[in-house]
């Protein structure tokens, strides 16, 4: 629901964030259909002054990023800003969550949005009802926290977290160490060896991957134990879509592994023009060896950096 929705009477208050005053002021004193502009206001404010005015007095009072309380008055058919008053926000979910700065920049929109607030009431739900959550909280976002938005130049897309105990940690494919690794990541191996003759590792966690600046991004982030795909279409979609496009508008060369229908799915969030979109069936069990063990993704991955003066991807994982 967006502010403009939400203000229908004469006197009514609205909360917004700071990030997006530019497009809210625009949508809040646009003369409304029907109505002649400057007919019955005096003074009328443009959206990009009062963008201004709110960003200028919260750097002024040490709270750029502070949400603002707005009251706003009707008057044929414009809104004029009456007053403005900042809010302590300290306890705002775009405060609590711990996510690495650009990341959190780049997505504090998405915080704001009503999904997000869905999403998060369905997760309170959940947990109150004894459900245990996989992977643990302080995990979830761990893809965006171990590899920094500027730091990206492969994207791998996986489905949902494990649903296993232990196993998930928030990096597709990957487990923790101690877990076996499951079917879909040993045929990863396979290939790896096929393709780049590196050893099968004896341990599933693709954490080195990550931090060299692979993104290991499930587009659900979340999962109940024992449970597959049982937090599917409950809004996280609608944010790893954000963080695709994200990165694919701001990184200037990038590697994109659509490994399934699933991830292949997203290629239209992706901008192929400059970025490297390589394509084959899912490493599971039951489609590997239709296209995925052969696909010399690994090392098509590495000659594209290297020919962008990129550094390449050491993909030998280290030693328990």
């Amino acid at each position: 629901m967006t502010l403009g929705s939400r203000v229908t009477l004469k006197h009514q208050h609205a909360l917004v964030g700071t990030s997006s005053l530019a497009s809210i002021a625009h949508s809040l004193l646009a003369p409304q259909a029907g109505h002649r502009a400057g007919v019955g206001m005096v003074n009328p404010i443009k959206p990009w002054e009062l963008a201004a005015f709110i960003q200028q007095l919260g750097d002024r009072h040490g709270h750029p990023r502070q949400t603002c309380l707005i009251a706003l008055t009707r008057r044929v058919g414009f809104f004029s800003v009456r007053t403005i008053v900042f809010r302590d926000v300290a306890m705002t979910l775009d405060d609590r969550i711990k996510l690495e700065p650009l990341w959190k920049q780049a997505l504090r929109e998405e915080f704001e949005k009503p999904y997000m607030g869905e999403l998060r009431e369905f997760l309170r739900q959940e947990h109150a009802a004894g459900k245990e959550i996989y992977p643990p909280g302080p995990l979830i976002f761990n893809a965006l926290n171990s590899t920094p938005l500027v730091k990206v130049k492969v994207v791998i897309l996986g489905q949902d977290p494990y649903h296993g105990p232990g196993q998930a940690h928030g990096l597709c494919f990957s487990v923790q160490r101690g877990v076996p690794a499951p079917p879909s990541l040993v045929n990863i191996y396979k290939e790896l060896k096929r393709d780049l003759n590196i050893d099968i590792p004896s341990h599933g966690c693709l954490q080195s991957w990550a931090d060299q600046g692979v993104l290991l991004l499930n587009t659900t982030m979340t999962v109940e134990r024992a449970n597959a795909a049982s937090h599917a279409k409950k809004g996280w979609e609608h944010f790893t879509d954000r963080i695709i496009q994200v990165v694919s508008e701001t990184q200037p060369t990038l590697v994109f592994l659509l490994w399934g229908a699933h991830a292949q799915g997203k290629q239209k969030l992706i901008d192929a023009t400059k970025h490297l979109v390589l394509t084959s069936v899912h490493p599971s069990p039951l489609s590997a060896y239709r296209g995925f063990i052969g696909n010399g993704h690994f090392s098509r991955t590495n000659k594209f950096l290297e020919q962008n003066g990129l550094t390449p991807i050491n993909w030998t994982l280290p030693a328990d």
